[in-house]
């Protein structure tokens, strides 16, 4: 296992751009995973964006080879379109689609963003 950082991300949602630092990566294997923010276990956070993948190549991925979410006033979001894009190695990458509030699976809106490591 590697850990890295600091992580960082900038997400723009619904034209509103949050910025998140001071997170790590961990590599094991093939799998990366970032948080950044405060990591509540079992529960919510007021600010938190989180990615997880396995890296490989292409380095394309989607709602269904990756996760990517984010948690605002104690609200989650999730990923549901769109694509990532990473560099090799997945150190850092953009993404764009739209994200749903987590239990529902209506539409939150649009969001785009960056992270790296």
């Amino acid at each position: 296992m590697i850990e890295c950082g600091p992580a960082r991300a900038s997400v723009v949602l619904n034209g509103k751009t949050i910025r998140y630092q001071g997170g790590t990566c961990t590599r094991t294997g093939t799998t990366l995973s970032l948080y950044i923010g405060t990591h509540v276990t079992g529960g919510s956070s007021d600010h938190l964006f989180y990615l997880y993948l396995l890296k490989r190549s292409p380095t394309t991925y989607t709602p269904v080879t990756a996760l990517i979410g984010i948690q605002l006033a104690y609200a989650s979001y999730h990923w549901t379109t769109g694509t990532l894009k990473t560099t090799t190695g997945a150190s850092s990458g953009t993404f764009k689609g739209t994200l749903v509030k987590f239990p529902q699976t209506k539409s939150a809106g649009t969001f785009s963003g960056s992270y790296s490591c």
